[in-house]
């Protein structure tokens, strides 16, 4: 929690200064750029409550043996939260503060960054939540609120 604390601290820190700035007009890339990252980050979201619910996998394998009997096992893994912040177990509360909290964070920083910087920051931040999206994806994890 005092992870969370000191995100919102920093979010809040990053707005009020940038306030007295003027920021660039948003381009139709720049607004099209924000609602990829935001979709992203919705299904990231979406993914991390779906962990925190099935925090569990039981698999279960059957074997033919040499002489035609059937072995059959069962085992369990364990899922946790990859984000250092969130925490392995993360409640339901933190999870939504973190997202709520991060895309406000992001969105602050798209719109006071100057247009030559915005691109390649939406870019980046696209494709790091891509990533993380991908890898949720190929491990078997769903989208769940």
């Amino acid at each position: 929690m005092k992870k969370l604390m000191r995100l919102l601290m920093i979010t809040g820190m990053l707005a009020v200064p940038s306030l007295s700035q003027a920021a660039d007009p948003w381009s139709k890339t720049d607004v099209a750029l924000q609602a990829a990252y935001t979709v992203l980050h919705v299904v990231d979201w979406g993914q991390t409550h779906w962990i925190s619910n099935n925090p569990t996998i039981t698999h279960h394998e059957s074997s033919s043996n040499p002489d035609g009997s059937a072995t059959f096992s069962s085992w369990k893994t364990y899922r946790q939260e990859g984000n250092s912040i969130l925490g392995k177990n993360p409640s339901k509360q933190k999870i939504n503060a973190y997202f709520v909290s991060t895309l406000l964070l992001h969105t602050t920083i798209s719109h006071f960054l100057p247009s030559k910087y915005r691109t390649a920051w939406q870019a980046v931040t696209i494709s790091l939540e891509g990533l993380v999206v991908s890898k949720n994806i190929k491990a078997g994890v769903e989208f769940n609120f």
